[in-house]
């Protein structure tokens, strides 16, 4: 980024704490301790196995934690104590008090997983997917009061493929994540060095918290390729996209884009059902195939979902 001073990375070996809400930073967190940077780990809004998984993971390696979200005091305590000088957050479902991100000398970095001001919000991944974008950025940017908008101090670019789900993408992000932590370390990260480079205030790309009314398939308006984004932004972490019938619910886990005429049916009409071919529903401009559904009784290609649930052609989705 512009104007950042350059600095060997020992400046932080044993002076940074992580704070996560979960698990699947694991991998970051093992990183960080195996390169001699991380010195303890604040746990946010965690319960039951994955906690356990957590907690036994975290104390096999001998890497200090705690949980941090009832006492501010306790948790700058304890960050004293580890002798923090910098703070990353990295896939945390709660917003830090400022008592906290306030206190380490060097601050507090976010690793946010899109394109900064763009996509700021909980859910990046899904709704990058969504919207067909072909490359994420993983940010690096200072905390403050206001939510994923502070300067941003280092990013990293990473390929988005045609055929990533939300839990393949947010693989490559793990992966990666290490590369942007070296670019971090690199830079003297004291305010006045490293400032960053201030966001734009505004962006027409959000990432909300992703409902169950965004899972919902809008069979009047959408088009194949927005059907099929919609779908692998959903699988495997929200079910994929829900199919609805009559009184019941089904997820759609995998759909292809089918070079056949709609013959005129309305959208979400069922057109086409075989062994061969599986099942053809009708858009209001082009054809998909439900390659694999799913609810609580199993997992189905389309033409045996069809067949068990009783599936005509003519029928069409809520």
């Amino acid at each position: 980024m512009e104007n950042n001073t350059h600095i060997q990375p020992s400046m932080y070996k044993n002076k940074v704490a992580l704070a996560t809400s979960n698990y699947g930073t694991l991998s970051v967190i093992l990183w960080l301790r195996q390169q001699g940077f991380l010195n303890g780990v604040l746990l946010y809004g965690m319960k039951g196995q994955e906690r356990a998984q957590f907690e036994a993971q975290l104390t096999g390696s001998a890497i200090p934690f705690v949980y941090a979200e009832n006492n501010d005091e306790e948790t700058v305590k304890h960050l004293d104590n580890w002798q923090t000088e910098l703070l990353i957050v990295f896939n945390c479902g709660t917003i830090l008090p400022e008592r906290i991100f306030t206190f380490p000398t060097f601050g507090t970095i976010n690793l946010h997983a899109a394109g900064l001001p763009d996509y700021r919000g909980p859910h990046p991944i899904y709704w990058q997917i969504r919207n067909a974008e072909k490359t994420l950025k993983l940010t690096a940017h200072r905390v403050t009061k206001k939510v994923d908008s502070g300067n941003i101090v280092a990013q990293l670019s990473i390929d988005i493929g045609k055929y990533d789900t939300h839990q393949t993408l947010l693989g490559k992000v793990l992966q990666h994540t290490p590369s942007l932590l070296e670019q971090l370390f690199f830079l003297d990260l004291c305010i006045d060095k490293t400032p960053g480079k201030k966001q734009l205030e505004r962006t027409t790309k959000s990432a909300p918290r992703v409902t169950q009314q965004d899972l919902f398939i809008d069979w009047k308006n959408v088009t194949a390729k927005t059907l099929c984004n919609q779908v692998r932004a959903g699988n495997p972490i929200y079910g994929g996209a829900i199919i609805s019938l009559g009184e019941s619910n089904a997820q759609l886990l995998q759909a292809s884009i089918v070079s056949t005429p709609t013959y005129g049916a309305k959208p979400g009409t069922i057109i086409h059902i075989s062994p061969e071919q599986g099942v053809f529903v009708a858009l209001k401009e082009d054809v998909i195939r439900l390659d694999i559904v799913a609810n609580s009784e199993g997992v189905f290609d389309g033409y045996r979902f069809s067949q068990v649930f009783g599936l005509k052609t003519g029928m069409q989705f809520n």
